[in-house]
């Protein structure tokens, strides 16, 4: 069964493929140095979905969403039955809709829920949002659209019940998109 968080043995060798393209030792290397090598690893291996899947995944980490949008779709392209692809896009649009958040939320939810120097702040969601050219609604809208995808995939049992986790957080932050 597949698990939205584990990479296979296979894939795990196809990423030391990006070491290769790193200047440096990995251990020292900063997150944009492994978007930049994992760019140079995808222009020689462009078929390679996991090189897609990680730079998606770094992406993610620098709060670079707007980038990430079309990586993940050529992620849900290669691979379209792998529960990993739909869920690293919804998680992508997901990311957006903290763009909702207004600053007395976001301050609420940093003392009792998150660490929110893992997750963008609002003000940035803002920006990716503008950068892609669609509002909070629409990304939350995709967000649903590809966790239910993600939901009808097969996986194994924690995965599934991150997914519906994830969906239920969304409807009950955007209760009129409610299927």
């Amino acid at each position: 069964m597949a698990s939205i968080f584990k990479y296979s043995f296979s894939e795990r060798l196809k990423l030391t493929k990006i070491s290769r393209y790193l200047d440096g030792p990995p251990q020292t290397a900063t997150l944009d140095d492994h978007i930049t090598a994992t760019k140079r690893a995808i222009e020689k291996h462009p078929d390679e979905w996991v090189l897609y899947y990680f730079l998606a995944d770094r992406l993610q980490d620098a709060w670079q969403y707007a980038e990430a949008v079309p990586i993940c779709q050529k992620i849900v392209d290669l691979k379209p039955n792998d529960v990993r692809s739909p869920y690293i896009l919804a998680t992508n649009y997901n990311m957006l809709t903290n763009a909702a958040y207004t600053p007395e939320q976001w301050n609420s939810l940093a003392q009792q829920y998150i660490d929110t120097k893992q997750i963008a702040d609002p003000d940035t969601c803002r920006s990716e949002l503008t950068k892609l050219g669609i509002d909070i609604q629409t990304a939350a809208l995709q967000a649903i659209r590809w966790f239910e995808r993600a939901l009808n995939l097969k996986s194994d049992n924690v995965s599934t019940k991150q997914i519906r986790w994830d969906l239920e957080i969304l409807y009950k932050r955007f209760p009129d998109l409610k299927g």
